[in-house]
């Protein structure tokens, strides 16, 4: 097309000259070779050679064709209505010429224009067809930015294709192409939409997602059956988005897209509601109408996918595109090209070409100009090059940063394995100062001190590491406030085995990452995650994984009108409710100072009774039902017993099993259990034997759990992963089903029930009998009534003389129904029973501790609960005589089973032992008593008894000195465990004294107790009873059933059921307490409490009081103290730090305090009393007690002290409030104990 003769059509014409001139120095090429790019991201400037053999004919027609297509451009941007983009909108040349209007000698606005010669024609023809090829070159870079979705590159483009066609329309050439005004591209370049099985980029903002592209031909091998983590997508309210009976599942992992799922997979009725927190799914089916795979419910106990299985397939199907793209874009412009050059072949022309040698799948780099054609260049064009960042087989690297290393790397397995001078063992960290762990060296050495969290390197509590031993210096050697200074110090090198918390869930609060509390919505991205453990280390969350209700929350407190607030407590209120979370610690790298989380559940606000029990049975590692229910499954193995019910309602023993065993049913047996107990597993009875005067034949008798528990079954394996019943305040998580644990095996009064009994002799004067010898056996039994600890203890203290069976008598006594004696059962008989097993069991109590028997008597708290079982009222539980008589029974009849099992099976039996107590810790106590003027002994348990014994009617300052020892006591006493008899090794155990020990008492409640059923059902039949079981009994008259063979366990069974048995035991207790602080907290919030305290130890920074009323004891801060000044201060008055602590003994520390500026100081030692506030602190979580120190007993009225020292009456019901809630403290007991501990110590 010619120019006009103007000033810009001047330099429109040099402009094409000159490049004209260029390309004809060229030296002359194949038409293969001819090809030419001028790579752009707008309309590239190119220009022909010039051939004198082109006929005319061909220049009229190349120019007929050039003009339609430029009338058909005009005729579609006029009807468009659109103009210049904005970017081309800008100088003086453009205004100029909008201004002037249309120019009259321009042929596409003046139809009377001349017309233009045959050479004008020709590269008017030759630049359509080169338009045509850029016009496919800019649609081809277009696809390449749209698929990378990099916003700053479209821009730098945007900028330099804007420029550019300014340039030409200003000058009067084409007009370019209309630009979207939003991402600055070519509306006109043809958009191909991926398939509809190609999951969509995510981009929003500068967040960038690239779902990996799944093929559906290779979906199989890359998805199916894969076991993927997720959760249902749900809208803004938090209600899951159905679409029919579909859903939609989101992947945990994003390197997997988005599936469906059915409503049906997930709901076994349509009132249950859908869930709305994670779960497994399994990846099934992906029909053909279906743009998503489509998966089902994962089965319990399914392993989640490794994630770099996914991220491998990620990466592979990438590259594959990556590669077929460029595969079809090289073949598209080469079939193109060679069309043009076929054509124009003939005619010697000289065409450009794109360039073969770019890679779509690389992105241009930032700020990178376009490249020029120089001749020096020429002869490579067309040829592949390998642009920056490339590698060789035309796949970007990506180059990671060099982050700094804050931690030092773990030694690999095998390098640990050949080291001789590490130590292997579980960490256990400090939960009063996270600052320190330690790692137990075995028996008789001090356990390792890690001090710091660099020489922790990474673990977290729980994990089994190896340590590597540091020559200690003079300032690391220093002792605090525990003397654990002179413990070993140690770092740890690598970590061999992940604990349940690195890997299980982990409950806590969020805050912000700055130390106030407080989140900066415009700088920060991260929060920090503080675990309600403090063993564990805090997390971080990044910002677009915060929750929407956390992000509320820092608003709120960082609102003006929470000035005040902040202020007074670093941005969070002081009862202000926070969300509780789970989450799941990630992997924890070299350059990250915290780990990094992921949120995996909202539980709910902190305070809330169901949330805080919710958070307490996570962090317990709790992975079944929260309200105790069990599978269908598990339910399935009861349903034989389900349907044969009777008329009377209850299950009936067949004949046939009757007849196989003894028969106990005319004997007077008595349950005695707490007052709400449902789940009745033992049962005492005692006879005369004939002919000898003073010699008593007492039975034990235990609920049989193994009749209806089938080895193996799925209810068998459920109660193996659960291994005991969880007790809280409020309810009870059962080991077996109700069904069992409340109906089939509780040993209710007027029903018959099968039984697993022990007898054995004991003389008048509480000394076991070796003979006749003890007996055990399956027998048949019907108690006579169902007695609590209170009633027993009302009977055995009332005269036998005035007990009588009348309705004003059982009134009297407060006694139920239940407790009533069945038809042709006396309650004197009944009494006189009671009186006789308290006589004997106080007689054997005494002479087991004189044998080297030792107790710690640790008070507890119970709660009267109301309606909702919110509590009201606190009280102290005190164990009375008929609980250490019902112990006494239950030890004795454990020990007998456990000499069974031994010498049945040496190598083989699972029996309960407890190690000596740290020898150290126990000189030290002593040193320290003997400080204070109060020697003990401590060298066997005998003496260590009887010193305890003379304490106990000595006091300091109305503390009692039992009790303040009895606390030191507890650092030193080692838990009892569950292990697997050895001939080599001792089992023996510390507190009670005995060689061998086990539980069988307890089976509803604990899968040790089945275990030990199973196995004593092997041993009698191998060493068979003595004939003689006790007085007038009817012996089977069918022959026993044996017990099946796959219930005689080998010893690496034997030793996975002790472990799992003592984490879970572990659990149980830790979720018991935990229950009790809640309780205890809730119950101070609306009466906070006055109390006496004594101080039972003393560092620089810190002091221990004991509460002696609530059995506790907690730790203060003397910065917390609300006072002029307070600080601990030796004899002469100087204050003690860090530098002179390790040479003051904790008997010549003080507590000095001064009230107010002028008034004298106070000071306060050891076991001198202090006069503490309780109140409940609710935030930040866990919510727990509150101890601070008041300045008098000025404020003590006699309404505060509500948790005074009751009788033995007291135990389980607190001081009566309304009549209406006379029911409401019947259930008021605390449940938060193994029934087992209210009779006894943890054994």
């Amino acid at each position: 097309e010619s120019s006009p003769a103007t000033e810009a059509d001047s330099k429109t014409d040099q402009y094409f000259s000159s490049y004209g001139e260029e390309l004809a120095d060229l030296p002359e090429s194949k038409p293969e070779d001819d090809v030419v790019i001028l790579e752009d991201s707008g309309p590239s400037i190119t220009s022909t050679s010039k051939s004198p053999e082109v006929s005319q004919k061909h220049v009229k027609s190349e120019q007929k064709k050039a003009k339609n297509k430029q009338k058909k451009y005009r005729k579609k941007e006029s009807k468009k209505g659109s103009q210049v983009p904005k970017d081309n909108r800008k100088g003086k040349q453009f205004r100029d010429s909008k201004k002037r209007g249309p120019k009259r000698n321009d042929k596409r606005n003046d139809k009377h224009a001349p017309k233009s010669s045959p050479k004008e024609e020709f590269e008017e023809g030759a630049e359509g067809v080169i338009e045509q090829l850029l016009l496919e070159n800019i649609e081809r870079n277009h696809e390449d930015r749209r698929r990378r979705k990099n916003k700053k590159r479209s821009e730098n483009k945007k900028g330099k294709k804007g420029k550019d066609s300014k340039v030409m329309h200003a000058e009067g050439g084409r007009k370019p192409a209309p630009t979207d005004k939003k991402h600055g591209k070519n509306q006109n370049a043809s958009r191909k939409r991926q398939p509809s099985f190609v999951p969509k980029s995510v981009s929003k903002g500068n967040k960038k997602r690239d779902w990996p592209v799944w093929k559906r031909s290779e979906w199989k091998s890359r998805l199916q059956n894969q076991v993927l983590e997720g959760r249902l997508r749900v809208d803004k309210k938090g209600e899951v988005i159905i679409y029919g009976q579909l859903c939609t599942f989101l992947p945990t992992d994003k390197s997997f897209p988005k599936m469906m799922i059915r409503k049906s997979a997930l709901q076994k009725n349509q009132s249950q509601p859908l869930p709305t927190e994670i779960f497994k799914v399994m990846v099934k089916t992906w029909p053909l109408w279906s743009k998503n795979p489509h998966c089902t419910k994962a089965k319990k106990g399914a392993k989640v996918s490794d994630k770099k299985q996914g991220d491998t397939a990620r990466n592979g199907e990438m590259n594959e595109v990556r590669n077929s793209l460029n595969q079809k874009a090289e073949s598209r412009v080469t079939e193109k090209t060679a069309d043009v050059i076929e054509k124009s072949s003939a005619r010697n022309t000289r065409i450009p070409s794109t360039n073969k040698a770019e890679d779509i799948s690389q992105p241009r780099e930032k700020n990178k100009r376009p490249a020029k054609l120089e001749k020096s260049c020429a002869s490579n064009v067309g040829t592949p090059s390998k642009s920056r960042g490339e590698s060789s087989t035309g796949t970007p690297e990506r180059k990671e940063k060099k982050r700094r290393e804050v931690w030092k790397k773990h030694m690999l397995p095998e390098d640990v394995a050949k080291s001789k001078d590490l130590i292997l063992g579980e960490i256990r960290v400090n939960g009063k100062n996270s600052r320190r762990a330690y790692v137990s060296r075995g028996e008789g050495l001090r356990d390792i001190l890690i001090d710091g969290h660099s020489r922790r390197n990474r673990a977290i509590h729980g994990d089994t590491v190896a340590v590597k031993l540091l020559q200690s210096d003079s300032k690391e050697s220093k002792s605090n406030s525990d003397d654990e200074g002179q413990s070993p110090l140690g770092e740890v090198v690598a970590i061999m085995k992940a604990g349940d918390k690195r890997d299980g869930l982990v409950t806590g609060t969020l805050t912000g990452a700055a130390r106030d509390g407080v989140v900066d919505f415009s700088k920060d991205k991260v929060c920090r995650f503080i675990p309600l453990d403090k063993r564990l280390p805090v997390g971080l969350v990044g910002r677009s994984r915060w929750p929407v209700e956390f992000m509320e929350e820092m608003k709120k407190k960082n609102s003006v009108e929470k000035e005040k607030e902040k202020k007074m407590s670093g941005g969070i209120p002081e009862d202000a409710p926070t969300y509780i979370y789970a989450v799941k610690f990630q992997d924890w790298e070299l350059h990250q100072r915290m780990p990094f989380v992921d949120l995996k559940q909202k539980i709910g606000m902190t305070g809330n009774i169901k949330a805080e029990t919710h958070a307490i049975l996570t962090e317990c590692d709790v992975d079944y039902d929260f309200d105790g229910k069990f599978e269908e499954d598990c339910i399935a193995c009861l349903k034989p017993f389900e349907q044969k019910e009777s008329k009377k309602g209850n299950w009936e023993i067949p004949q046939a099993e009757i007849n196989r065993r003894v028969d106990l049913r005319h004997k007077r047996i008595t349950t005695i259990d707490p007052t709400t107990a449902r789940d009745l597993d033992d049962a005492i009875s005692i006879d005369k034997v004939k002919g000898k005067n003073g010699v008593f034949r007492v039975g034990v008798h235990i609920a049989d759990v193994t009749y209806f528990l089938e080895p193996n079954s799925a209810l068998d394996e459920e109660a193996k992963h659960r291994a005991t019943t969880i007790y809280l305040v409020q309810k009870s998580l059962p080991m077996l089903p109700r069904l069992l644990s409340e109906n089939l095996c509780s040993l209710a009064p007027k029903v018959d029930r099968l039984a697993f009994s022990c007898f054995f002799t004991m003389s008048a004067t509480g000394q076991l009998l070796p003979e006749p010898k003890p007996w055990f056996g399956r027998t048949v039994i019907r108690t006579c009534c169902q007695l609590d600890y209170k009633t027993a203890q009302k009977l055995v203290d009332t005269d036998l003389n005035n007990v009588v069976d009348s309705k004003e008598f059982y009134e009297e006594m407060e006694m139920p129904e239940r407790m009533v004696p069945i038809s042709g059962v006396s309650l004197k008989d009944v009494t006189r029973d009671l009186k006789l097993f308290t006589k004997i069991a106080m007689m054997r109590r005494r002479s087991r501790f004189n044998t080297g028997a030792v107790t710690l008597n640790r008070a507890k708290v119970g709660f009267a609960l109301d309606e909702n079982q919110l509590p009201y009222e606190m009280f102290e539980y005190k164990r009375g005589h008929s609980n250490k008589m019902i112990e006494e029974y239950m030890l004795l009849a454990n020990l007998l089973v456990a000499e069974k099992l031994r010498s049945v099976f040496p190598e083989g039996s699972l029996l309960r032992m407890q190690p000596d107590p740290d020898k150290n810790q126990l000189l030290q106590m002593q040193e320290l008593m003997k400080a204070l003027g109060h020697p003990i002994q401590v060298s066997s348990g005998k003496e260590l008894h009887d010193s305890m014994e003379k304490l106990d009617k000595k006091s300091v300052n109305g503390v009692n000195l039992r009790a303040f020892a009895e606390m030191l006591l507890t650092k030193p006493m080692k838990l009892a465990m569950y292990v697997c008899s050895s001939q080599d090794s001792s089992c023996k155990h510390y507190a009670l004294n005995f060689d061998s020990y086990t539980h069988f008492t307890s089976p509803i409640r604990r899968y040790v107790d089945v275990i030990v059923h199973r196995q004593l059902a092997h041993a009698i039949i191998k060493a068979p009873n003595d004939t003689y079981i006790t007085e007038d009994v009817k012996k089977p008259t069918a022959k026993s059933t044996e017990p099946p063979v796959s219930t005689l366990y080998n010893r690496s069974t034997i030793e996975d059921i002790a472990d799992t048995c003592n984490q879970r035991k572990m659990n149980a207790k830790q979720a018991s307490e935990m229950s009790s602080r809640v309780y205890l907290a809730l119950c101070l919030r609306t009466k906070p409490l006055i109390s006496k305290a004594a101080i039972i130890d003393m560092g620089y920074k810190s002091f221990k009081v004991l509460i002696h009323n609530l059995g506790m004891d907690r730790q203060i801060y003397v910065q917390d103290i609300k006072a002029a000044e307070a600080y601990v201060v030796n004899k002469q008055g100087e204050k003690i730090d860090e530098k002179n602590e390790s040479k003051i003994p904790k008997i010549e520390r003080f507590l000095q305090i001064v009230w107010n500026a002028g008034d004298k100081p106070i000071r306060v030692g050891l076991l001198e009393p202090l006069t503490v506030k309780l109140t409940a602190k609710m935030a930040p979580p866990p919510i727990d007690m509150r101890v601070s120190v008041i300045r008098d007993d000025s404020e003590i009225t006699k309404n505060d002290l509500e948790v005074t020292e009751g009788d033995e009456s007291k135990e389980e019901v607190a001081p009566k409030k309304e009549e209406k809630k006379v029911e409401a403290l019947k259930r008021s007991t605390s449940l938060a104990s193994d029934p087992g501990d209210l009779y006894g110590n943890d054994y």
